[in-house]
């Protein structure tokens, strides 16, 4: 079966919905850590989406609005960035979608993922798209 661009669109829009009015990327060592709900300690930076999180859905894809840049903090010796999760809510509740954190092939890129302690995190671009099948 596949999935026609208008339930794609309403599935992405679901979970713009689930976000909220404050959805947080949290970016992590381990995946551990962006799968677990409630308020987790530990997380490199987090990072605050607008609200609405996504611009509404086509061809099966939201693109995210602006995300709040966001000092890294956590960052001891050798500390790098492998995973995070995006939870809805202010206070990091539910997790929505996790994922991989590289510097080519991940889930979000960043230039790199080897932060210090006051470095400046910013995700420039980000989307989310719903399969067909």
């Amino acid at each position: 079966m596949t999935l026609e661009d208008a339930c794609r669109n309403a599935m992405v829009d679901s979970v713009d919905d689930l976000i909220g009015t404050a959805g947080l990327i949290r970016v992590y060592q381990t995946a551990s850590y962006a799968t677990a709900t409630g308020t987790v300690t530990g997380a490199l930076v987090s990072l605050t989406c607008s609200n609405p999180a996504m611009a509404v859905a086509t061809n099966g894809t939201g693109t995210f609005n602006t995300i709040s840049s966001a000092t890294a903090t956590n960052c001891g010796a050798g500390a790098i960035a492998t995973a995070f999760g995006l939870y809805s809510g202010t206070t990091a509740g539910d997790v929505l979608l996790t994922g991989t954190v590289r510097t080519d092939t991940g889930d979000i890129n960043f230039n790199t993922v080897d932060w210090d302690n006051s470095d400046n995190i910013q995700i420039t671009t980000l989307s989310f798209t719903q399969p067909e099948s």
